[in-house]
């Protein structure tokens, strides 16, 4: 069976950093592989513009023209087609083989997040685009507690225990080695970055960290991190971070690097920092960068409210912190500047975390039994699905109503509609000459059927 597995963000080619998004795209496919079945990932050709051919391999085999997905799955007409993220199946306007959709995070609540006040047209796009799947899966367990309520708005059943298979993001089996043990000789260096969000602010427990350091007179940050490649909404107040770390002592500031140089940073490293303040997204999330520090060895400090904290917390692989508790990391990071030998022994922890629930081998499963005996799903739309399609048409008249208008006023524009209204606006004096006019058609009507009636009571004679 061939799968073919599309996103719309960079995937982890040499030379691109990927997003998270390419990233557990990248993952389904290869998970796929590792479980017996031809599976490949793709990502837009025009996210390699200015940084690699995409004609040239490898490349060509990972791209997808960024107007025409539709085109490309029927010239290579898989047996399986797995949407990463819904907003996808707007390029997808068509697909004539059974359809998998992954739900790796709670979208319409990042949209919020990005400004976005009126969600009403997307949540009904949302459920159009969940109608249109034949199998749904989500990176998280939490994750699939809120998507059963969307799925059954779709007219999924949600009698059935086998819907939803949270599939968390997982990496390959062996994790990379360290080039040296931590410190090794020299002063203690954490990692923190990623893609910059506006309703990610990773600020309060940087500044906490290097207040910690300040005051141990040892220890590095080395904070990577940069907008995203495809969507660049990152706000204001990271310059702000930016320029906060380019001034401090001890903190490094770099920009995203391509995810095979950013592993290898990762071997060189010896803690990673990744707290950021509560919300509704975050505490759905399944953080992708989180996943591949543990897959590093990585021991990390953590937030405890989301799924990968609690499991974090339970295998020993880090700190499991309360954002709101400055104090609790700031002891956590003297205890790793005091004792840095037990940081291989959490990084033990963290591969181990990685290697039994984070391994795509093992967590691909629920996926793969769908490709390898893939079907159409009995859609049953309910009275929901039937008011998002009601909406999605309400969206369409409306555009074609902005169209209709925009056409009216290029119209309007024309010299044949200028003279026409400089017309009309001296119409009045015409007045006398139309009603004198009308006067004399009407007495020419009247002779002309006098006539016509006298003509009548005289027939010719023969």
């Amino acid at each position: 069976m061939s799968v073919l597995v599309l996103t719309a963000d960079p995937l982890p080619l040499p030379g691109l950093a990927a997003t998270g998004a390419g990233l557990r795209a990248w993952s389904l496919a290869k998970g796929l592989e590792a479980a017996g079945l031809e599976a490949r990932a793709a990502m837009p050709a025009v996210l390699l513009a200015g940084r690699a051919d995409p004609r040239a391999e490898p490349y060509c085999s990972h791209v997808y023209p960024a107007f025409d997905a539709a085109g490309f799955v029927q010239q290579e007409a898989p047996d399986v087609v797995v949407v990463q993220h819904w907003g996808m199946l707007r390029r997808l306007s068509r697909c004539d083989c059974p359809l998998a959709l992954d739900l790796a995070g709670p979208h319409l609540l990042e949209r919020r997040h990005w400004g976005q006040v009126d969600l009403g047209p997307d949540i009904g796009e949302k459920i159009e685009a969940l109608s249109r799947a034949d199998f749904v899966a989500c990176s998280g367990r939490d994750q699939r507690l809120y998507f059963l309520a969307w799925l059954a708005m779709a007219g999924f059943d949600l009698g059935d225990p086998e819907l939803c298979p949270a599939i968390p993001f997982s990496w390959s089996p062996e994790g990379p080695e360290r080039e040296e043990p931590p410190g090794a000789g020299r002063e203690i260096r954490f990692v923190s970055g990623g893609v910059l969000l506006p309703w990610q602010n990773p600020r309060p427990a940087i500044e906490t960290l290097l207040g910690a350091l300040d005051e141990a007179g040892r220890g590095r940050l080395l904070y990577h991190a940069g907008a995203h490649p495809a969507v660049n909404v990152a706000g204001g107040e990271h310059h702000a971070l930016l320029e906060m770390l380019e001034n401090h002592p001890r903190a490094e500031t770099h920009g995203l690097l391509p995810f095979d140089e950013w592993v290898k940073l990762l071997t060189r490293v010896d803690a990673a920092l990744d707290i950021l303040p509560r919300n509704n997204e975050r505490e759905l999330a399944f953080p992708t960068r989180t996943a591949i520090y543990l897959w590093s060895g990585l021991p990390t400090l953590h937030a405890n409210y989301d799924e990968l904290g609690r499991m974090i917390g339970e295998a020993d692989a880090g700190w499991a912190l309360d954002p709101n508790d400055p104090e609790g990391l700031r002891r956590a990071v003297f205890d790793i500047l005091e004792r840095p030998s037990e940081l291989e022994t959490m990084g033990a922890a963290a591969r181990r975390l990685a290697a039994e629930r984070l391994n795509w081998a093992k967590t691909i499963e629920p996926l793969a039994q769908f490709c390898r005996h893939p079907a159409r799903r009995e859609k049953r739309p309910t009275r929901f699905a039937g008011s998002a399609g009601d909406s999605m048409r309400v969206q369409a008249l409306e555009r074609d109503l902005r169209e209709a208008r925009n056409e009216l006023a290029a119209l309007r524009g024309k010299w044949p509609m200028r003279w026409a209204r400089r017309a009309k606006c001296v119409a009045w004096l015409a007045f006398p000459f139309v009603y004198v006019g009308a006067f004399l058609a009407a007495v020419f009507v009247a002779i002309g059927a006098f006539v016509s009636d006298l003509l009548a009571g005289h027939p010719a004679k023969k």
